[in-house]
Order: C-alpha cells, then sequence, then structure tokens
C-alpha cells in the first residue's frame, strides 16, 4: 500500500533560481563525442544546454592552451598516461590540438556559457595572461573563473607546497584576470574531502596541522581577493576498492550509501562554508559518485552512465538548489552521458535522466523548496547510518506568470508513495494548483541493477500522485 504524502509550497519562501546551477561538467580528454562535432551539439542541445565547465577537472591542471596538448613531461604519475592522452588529441582535433584558437571556434559555435578553469600547475602567469588575451581579442568573454583543479589534492604539493604558496600565486593570477576582464568573478579551490570524508570537518576545526586542512584557515584569514569558494561533492557507494567482482555492492545497496553520504554532508559542508567564508558564492562545480579506484571492476560494477548515477545526481541537485549562497553548480559529467556498446557510441541513461529534468527546469526562474508530511524515510549505509528522508522535492515557477509551474520528486528509497494533497500557500491563504501533466523516469527493470537503463513514463492519474520507488517524478502544475 502506498504512503500518503502531504506537499505544501511556502510561496512566501520563494528565491531566484540562479540560471548556472544547472550545469555540467566535461572532461576534453574523454568527451562523449568531439566538442565540434555534429553529434556534441546535438547531444549539448538534447540536454538543455547546460552551463559548461572548460576544460574539465584534472586536465585543466596540465593543458597547455598554448600548444593545445597536455605537459606531460611536467605531470609526475600521469605522464605516461597523458602521453597516450595526446595521441588521441591529435584525432580529435586534426592535429591541431587543445589550442585557444580551436577553443574560441568551439564556443563561439555553440554559444557556450561556461567556467574557465585556469592552468596554474604547467603554465606560468605570463602564459595565462597571454591565453585571456587572445580569447577577449575573439570576443569571448569570461564571466568565470576557477583557479585551478583540486590543487589542494596531494598530487599538486610539488607545484603547492602549501596553502600560503597557492594564495600567493592565487592572488597574482586573479590580478592578471582582472585587468583583462574587470567583471570576472574569481574563484578558489577548497578540498573535498570536506565533503567526501566524514571525519574531515573535524580536523579543520579542531586545528590539525596538515597540509590541507592548513590550506581552508589560510584561505578564510586572506579572502578579499576571491568572490567564492570550489568544492567537488563525490558521494560514496560503500566500497572505494575490492579484490574481486564479488566483493561489489549491488546496486542498492551503493546507491543508499550515495543518498546517505548526501544527506549527512552536505547540509553541514555548506553551511561550514558559509561561516567560514561569508558573503562569498559557493560552486560545486564537480559532484556525483565516486568512481571505484580498479577500472575493470568499475566497468563490470556498471554505475557509471546508469540510471542509478542520474538519479543520484537529482538528488543532489536538488540539496544545492536549497543554499542560495550556491550559485554555480555542474553535474559530473557530460562525458559520461554516452557509452560504448558493441563497437557503437550510443546516449546513456545519465544523459536521459539529467535532460528529463535540466530541460524543464530551464524554463523556470524561481524556487521553492516544499514542507513535506508522510514522507518516510530510508535507513543509511554504513558510516551514514541512520534515519533520512525518503523523498527530495522542488517547485519552480516564473516570478513574471506564477501560472505555470513544476514540482520534482526524487523518491531515495524502495517504498511507494502517493501524493494526496499538494497545496501552495501564501499571506492570503491557500493557492489552487491543478494537475496537469505527470511523468516519471525510472529504471527499466524490476530491481536495480549494474549498468541499469531508465525510463520515461506518462501517467494519467491527476489526484492520488504516485511516486515510484527509485524514481524521479515531474508534476506540471498551474496555478489557479
Amino acid at each position: 500500500m502506498p504512503r500518503s504524502v502531504k506537499i505544501e509550497v511556502p510561496m512566501e519562501s520563494a528565491r531566484p533560481l540562479p540560471e548556472h546551477v544547472l550545469g555540467a561538467n566535461c572532461n576534453i580528454l574523454r568527451p562523449p563525442f568531439p566538442l565540434d562535432s555534429d553529434e556534441f551539439r546535438s547531444l549539448y542541445e538534447d540536454a538543455g544546454r547546460p552551463f559548461f565547465r572548460y576544460p574539465g577537472g584534472t586536465v585543466s591542471n596540465y593543458l597547455n592552451h598554448k600548444t593545445g596538448f597536455m605537459d606531460a613531461d611536467k605531470a609526475g604519475g600521469r605522464g605516461g598516461r597523458y602521453e597516450r592522452n595526446n595521441e588521441n588529441v591529435k584525432q580529435l582535433t586534426g592535429g591541431k590540438g587543445f589550442t585557444a584558437e580551436w577553443f574560441i571556434a568551439v564556443a563561439q559555435s555553440l554559444e557556450l556559457q561556461f567556467v574557465l578553469v585556469l592552468n596554474m600547475c604547467t603554465m606560468s602567469l605570463e602564459e595565462n595572461e597571454e591565453f585571456l588575451q587572445e580569447l577577449k581579442s575573439a570576443g569571448i568573454e569570461i564571466p568565470f573563473i576557477e583557479l585551478g583543479n583540486e590543487l589542494s589534492f596531494d598530487e599538486y604539493e610539488g607545484f603547492f607546497e602549501s596553502g600560503e604558496k597557492y594564495l600567493k600565486e592565487a592572488r597574482k593570477l586573479t590580478k592578471i584576470c582582472r585587468d583583462v576582464f574587470p567583471q570576472v568573478k574569481i574563484s578558489a579551490v577548497v578540498p573535498n574531502n570536506l565533503y567526501s570524508r566524514k571525519n574531515y570537518l573535524n580536523r579543520v576545526q579542531s586545528g590539525a596541522n596538515e597540509r590541507q586542512t592548513e590550506w581552508v584557515r589560510v584561505l578564510a584569514a586572506d579572502s578579499n581577493f576571491f568572490d567564492a569558494v570550489s568544492i567537488h561533492c563525490y558521494s560514496g557507494v560503500g566500497i572505494d576498492q575490492c579484490e574481486n567482482e564479488k566483493d561489489l555492492p549491488t546496486m542498492e545497496d551503493a546507491l543508499c550509501f550515495g543518498f546517505s553520504h548526501t544527506d549527512v554532508q552536505f547540509h553541514r559542508i555548506v553551511t561550514f562554508l558559509e561561516k567560514t567564508f561569508p558573503n562569498k558564492e559557493i560552486w560545486v562545480t564537480e559532484y556525483g559518485h565516486k568512481e571505484l579506484k580498479d577500472g575493470q571492476l568499475n566497468s563490470k560494477f556498471g554505475l557509471d552512465s546508469s540510471f542509478v548515477s542520474g538519479l543520484h545526481n537529482v538528488a543532489i541537485m536538488l540539496h544545492l538548489l536549497s543554499f542560495p549562497s550556491i550559485t554555480i553548480a555542474h553535474w559530473h559529467s557530460m562525458s559520461k552521458m554516452t557509452l560504448e556498446r558493441n563497437g557503437n557510441v550510443e546516449v546513456a541513461s545519465t544523459h536521459d535522466v539529467f535532460s528529463f529534468v535540466r530541460t524543464t527546469l530551464k524554463e523556470y526562474d524561481s524556487y521553492v523548496r516544499p514542507r513535506l508530511e508522510g514522507g518516510g524515510k530510508y535507513e543509511g549505509k554504513g558510516e551514514y547510518e541512520g534515519e533520512h528522508p525518503c523523498l527530495e522535492t522542488g517547485f519552480f515557477f516564473n516570478s513574471a506568470d506564477k501560472a505555470n509551474c513544476c514540482l520534482i520528486v526524487v523518491n531515495k528509497s524502495g517504498q511507494n508513495f502517493k501524493v494526496t494533497e499538494l497545496v501552495a500557500t501564501t499571506s492570503g491563504g491557500e493557492v489552487s494548483l491543478e494537475v496537469e501533466e505527470v511523468e516519471d523516469c525510472c529504471s527499466g527493470e524490476v530491481e536495480l541493477q549494474p549498468h541499469c537503463k531508465s525510463q520515461r513514463r506518462r501517467k494519467q492519474e491527476r489526484t492520488l500522485l504516485p511516486v515510484e520507488p527509485f524514481s524521479v517524478t515531474k508534476i506540471l502544475l498551474k496555478q489557479k
């Protein structure tokens, strides 16, 4: 028997929906298709033209925009891989490389809006200035810049032995960025361990003398030159590495672990960043789930590019929308929105789930966090055990015309629900909401399986609105 849920939408708490929180990251070394191809254009447009991040994550720290290739000789343990990647780059670009000229053509052709991640590791200040000037001369405006990617990680200790060194170089590069683009917003990077490791925040707050904990304190003490902090939020799946396939968790257990990781950590970490960096924006420029360290087992695990991965990410998306301080966010990633099967490249379920939400929400400019009664609880996994809400919701509308609106509901559990009451409240009383259309996106299988695909279903019911287990439900409404 489905459990009854009452959903109330307090319209007095409505606030603007930031236009850049529905973005997508993309690793240009592993693009779903070449960025200058018709196939990528189609994938990008079908996904609702998400706010982009260029050139991606780790690639940003080693890509030389002048040569167009990875500085493999400066990449330490990644050097051999990047030498091989450079051969692939030649194929993707006809030998030209990912030069500034190449990117300018892509950005102009796709009319990209994007965050630019600068290479603070293998490019000098002068080379970065030359790159920015080249973009400006071509008429490319840069409104947002990240000062590197995940540079607090131990991998980059050879470039930045301390937070002090990063701060010093970041300040210099920020001046260059603002000389070229006076209106640009600048973000400094903070350690992802704040989210990925449950007890890491305690180490930061206790004053532990470590490179990454010191990194946070140094930035907080001298934050007057940047506008935002960037963090990546990757939820665990219950296991980081294992010896063989039989040790892999089930898809349901992995998904539940990821959900409970988010339910415990996300609010805690964002609240900490708001307090530590007051009046700064927060950019979640990558969010998703952790990959297994063993590539072959990760492939067999089948979480990447699956419906399960997409469902997890929509839940994080609804979490981040509830914080006004979060102004930029990127789903990870467009690189996982296709997969190769039997020698053919096909659109993956993660793309289907992302576009299911993104193509609808891009039509709205306002957001309300609903209140729920009867939403139920699920039991968290591992170190995130405890009871957590089964449902995540978000209500969206246009400020100029409040008539048409949308409710998104994510069911993070295996339970069935039905929305028996749905009302919007204002200072003047209740506002009637009439259901126009109901559609959900769920697994196409009875049980969650590796590589499980998604399916969309239109619902005929307009009164007792069903919310299926492990699903995203989209309810289009009209205020009367």
